[in-house]
């Protein structure tokens, strides 16, 4: 989140937000997020999301300038229950269009927020540096905690569809946020192989790294478990057009699946 221009105060209170949250809630990530400049408002959004696999929640906050979110001490408002009325029944697809960082998150990344917001106004926004953007345009569904890449225009469409739907649009899926690196690509090469697009068919059941690189993830469904075989390699990817960068990026392969009924 280095892009930015914000005033010290609020950088600084980003930082320590993100030192409290932890303990309450896992990991936390800050996103700034955006929309085309609306001369009738007068009030900035701040949204605090919780994407996690038995909990999502996500919350709006309206402040009048940036400075008041210095006032704002989040997990004491959690602890307390103080954020009901601040609940939003409808989540946010958050598009990275960063330039900053990569001129092809702002080629990508803008022309695809502008197809959603088009179709969702106010639950589409652009937002700073995902990571991964050698899958520009990347995307986000909160609080579902579902991770997006290769994001164009045309994926607009679809995507919502899957997303009114409960569900995942499968072809630019990347995995789930609230799993680590070799669960998500566990869940995405056992969707492709299953043909799942369902939001929540299984749960994580466990994730065992069997031998160096090596990788067995365990999901548990209804009636059934499968058992996901994949190891990590690396290779050499562009991770970046503006300049073109090159380095070694992990690419994690599907070796088994095993799958068996449970009732």
């Amino acid at each position: 989140m280095e892009e930015n221009d914000l005033p010290l105060a609020v950088r600084e209170w980003i930082q320590a937000q993100i030192a409290a949250l932890g303990p309450v809630v896992g990991k936390t990530r800050p996103l700034l997020v955006r929309r085309d400049e609306d001369p009738s408002r007068s009030t900035f959004a701040c949204f605090l999301a919780l994407a996690r696999e038995q909990r999502r929640e996500l919350y709006r906050l309206e402040v009048q300038s940036h400075l008041d979110l210095a006032g704002l001490d989040l997990p004491a408002l959690l602890a307390r229950d103080d954020l009901e009325g601040a609940r939003c029944d409808r989540g946010v697809v958050l598009v990275c269009g960063n330039g900053r960082r990569d001129r092809c998150c702002a080629r990508f990344g803008v022309a695809t927020w502008r197809e959603l917001a088009a179709a969702i106004g106010e639950e589409a926004w652009l937002s700073t540096h995902q990571g991964g953007h050698r899958y520009a345009a990347t995307g986000l569904c909160l609080p579902e905690g579902v991770a997006y890449g290769f994001l164009a225009p045309a994926e607009a469409e679809p995507l919502l569809v899957a997303r009114r739907d409960g569900a995942i649009h499968l072809p630019c899926f990347r995995g789930r946020t609230f799993h680590d690196a070799p669960v998500q690509a566990a869940d995405a090469l056992l969707r492709a192989a299953r043909g799942e697009a369902a939001l929540d068919p299984w749960r994580l059941e466990a994730a065992v790294e069997e031998s160096p690189g090596a990788w067995r993830v365990t999901f548990a469904a209804p009636a059934s478990r499968h058992t996901v075989r994949l190891v990590r390699g690396t290779e050499e990817a562009l991770v970046s057009c503006s300049p073109p960068k090159r380095k070694t990026i992990d690419r994690f392969t599907l070796t088994a699946i095993e799958s068996e009924e449970t009732s």
